[in-house]
């Protein structure tokens, strides 16, 4: 159960880290750990790429300015 909780933790901080929403300190913690450690780093880079993959390969449709004033119309 200990390290389901802290692989949890793990890909949670990993997570925060590609949001760019770590501080300075705790970035450079989990970089470390990273580098220390390979099985934080095979989750870490797992991770990465399965974003860079949708982002890259993923297109968002695109909505046509008609169909936006219809909805905005139907709204009010």
């Amino acid at each position: 159960m200990r390290n389901q909780n802290e692989n949890q933790d793990l890909r949670q901080k990993i997570n925060l880290y590609l949001d760019h929403a770590l501080g300075a300190q705790e970035q450079e913690d989990l970089l470390k750990q990273v580098d220390a450690d390979p099985r934080c780093n095979q989750m870490f880079q797992s991770e990465r790429s399965g974003r860079d993959y949708i982002k890259n390969n993923l297109k968002k449709s695109s909505v046509s300015p008609d169909l936006i004033q219809s909805i905005k119309n139907n709204i009010r």
